[in-house]
C-alpha cells in the first residue's frame, strides 16, 4: 500500500505512476507523488509504456499525427524476424524515433480496415506502411487477440529497433 502526498482526486479506472519516495527503508507502508509517466523515461531513459490513441477511421490514425516510422502488423505480413530499418546513416541522424506506429487490425485483419476505409487511396496494406509484418509467423490459430498481439509484438520490436538504432 502506498499513500500518495497531498490530496489528489483520481477518477477510478484511471492509469497513474506514483514516484515512492521511502522504497529502500525496510518500511511496510511507502509514501509516494504522483509523477508525469513520461517523467521516468527523462529521467532515467526507462521504457514507461506505450500510448493508446483512438481514432475513427485507418486515415485517421496514420493521418492524424505525425510518426517517424509506422509499422502494420498481420499475418499477412513479412515476419518479423526480417524486420529492418532501411534507413541511411543522414536519414538516422534526422529521425530520433520517438514517435513509432504500430497498427494492429480487428478480427479481420488490417486488409479488411484499408477495404473500408474509401479515403485511404490504396486496396492493399502492404503499400500503406513503411513496415508490414507478422509478429507471430506460424501462429497456429486464425487470428491472435489484440491484447495478446500488443505485448508479443512491442516485446519482439523493441530489440530489432535498438539493434538498428545502435
Amino acid at each position: 500500500v502506498v499513500k500518495i502526498d497531498g490530496k489528489v482526486s483520481v477518477e477510478p479506472g484511471s492509469r497513474v505512476t506514483v514516484k515512492i519516495s521511502n522504497l529502500h527503508t525496510g518500511r511496510h507502508r511507502y509514501h509516494g507523488s504522483l509523477i508525469d509517466s513520461q517523467q521516468i523515461k527523462r529521467e532515467s531513459g526507462l521504457y514507461w509504456g506505450y500510448k493508446v490513441r483512438i481514432a475513427l477511421s485507418l486515415h485517421d490514425a496514420l493521418y492524424g499525427e505525425e510518426y517517424d516510422v509506422i509499422i502494420g502488423t498481420s499475418e499477412r505480413g513479412k515476419p518479423l524476424n526480417e524486420f529492418q530499418l532501411p534507413l541511411s546513416e543522414k536519414k538516422l541522424a534526422e529521425i530520433n524515433f520517438s514517435r513509432i506506429l504500430v497498427v494492429f487490425g480487428g478480427l479481420e485483419g488490417l486488409e479488411a480496415a484499408v477495404e473500408a476505409d474509401e479515403s485511404i487511396g490504396c486496396s492493399a496494406p502492404e503499400q500503406l506502411f513503411e513496415h508490414y509484418v507478422n509478429s507471430v509467423p506460424g501462429q497456429g490459430s486464425r487470428t491472435i487477440r489484440t491484447e495478446e498481439a500488443i505485448p508479443i509484438t512491442l516485446s519482439r520490436l523493441r530489440p530489432l529497433i535498438c539493434a538498428e538504432l545502435s
